[in-house]
């Protein structure tokens, strides 16, 4: 079964997922993950150095209450597409220029609300970053448009938006983008992936004529979607390319005429928050707090993972 986490509190001060950026002889992006599990902290260490190179992971504990952590683990290759640590031998095939560490020894302290990394392999890279929490568990900085209250007023203004720039998301709460897995308040995608997904497809397995194979991409993410449609807690967010899309399905939960007006009055005033907010004062179309459009996110494939990946 999905497995029951305590809530964020200040007595588990690294629980979360903090990011930030490499400096020295990695460079990329910098990703812990830590779930409090009671007496511990349990979860992964990530580099993500682009496209073009492979990304590592490291599994750590720590004690629940620690601000510091000194270890030495083992590295192990991971691709950022799948979300998964592939093989010595994958290694070798995939990145056949490269030299890829065994060991590492890594350092956490947290100060001030950051926690500062540092980093040594044994192949003799290594470097430091400062990452930041999540601000997921924030409301939204984005700002309804007081002027938008009507139907008609509401088409008039998505009428002007040019096809096709845009992804959409219908939401009747001034929140940041969670998914279901999120707002459980685990962090820890990889323990996700290996325990949760392989319990419930043995599980289901038995109760369903088709049996998913989750090494194809396809029938994984049909399986994750089976998942979701029953209401498992799962990493998926759903978007869509129609902003009216976006609020019939959201005004289309309503229970009866009175919610209907309601939501369909916040729709008008928020405009799918989260997905493409109208500022008041900018007039700028934003649905993403990094990513401004779809474009942007086209030309940056790498980026486009890891938003996925991640709280915002």
């Amino acid at each position: 079964m999905f497995a029951k986490f305590r809530p964020e509190n200040s007595a588990a001060p690294l629980s979360g997922q903090w990011i930030g950026y490499a400096d020295g002889t990695n460079q990329g992006l910098t990703v812990v993950e830590l779930d409090d599990c009671g007496v511990e902290l349990r979860g992964h260490a990530y580099l993500f150095e682009g496209p073009d190179a492979p990304s590592s992971v490291v599994p750590i504990s720590v004690e629940n209450g620690a601000t510091s952590l000194s270890i030495e683990a083992r590295v192990y290759p991971f691709d950022s597409r799948f979300s998964h640590i592939i093989s010595r031998p994958q290694l070798a095939e995939r990145y056949p220029e490269f030299d890829f560490p065994t060991k590492a020894t890594i350092k956490l302290q947290l100060e001030r609300n950051k926690l500062n990394a540092q980093w040594q392999t044994d192949i003799g890279t290594g470097g430091q970053s400062e990452m930041k929490v999540s601000r997921a568990t924030r409301k939204s900085e984005y700002k309804p448009d007081p002027n938008i209250r009507t139907w008609a007023e509401f088409k008039s203004k998505i009428s002007s938006i040019e096809p096709h720039r845009y992804m959409f998301r219908g939401q009747n709460v001034t929140a940041r983008l969670r998914t279901s897995f999120h707002r459980t308040r685990r962090k820890d995608l990889l323990t996700f992936l290996n325990q949760d997904i392989q319990q419930a497809h043995r599980v289901l397995t038995a109760q369903t004529k088709h049996v998913f194979r989750l090494n194809d991409p396809q029938e994984n993410g049909a399986f994750w979607n089976l998942l979701q449609h029953h209401g498992y807690p799962t990493p998926l967010l759903d978007w869509t390319m129609s902003p009216f899309v976006a609020a019939f399905l959201r005004t289309d939960r309503a229970q009866n005429e009175a919610a209907v007006s309601k939501i369909f009055e916040y729709l008008c005033l928020t405009v799918l928050n989260g997905s493409l907010t109208f500022s008041s004062n900018s007039r700028r179309l934003c649905f993403h707090p990094i990513f401004q459009s779809w474009r942007h996110l086209q030309s940056r494939t790498h980026e486009h993972y890891l938003s996925n990946r991640f709280q915002v």
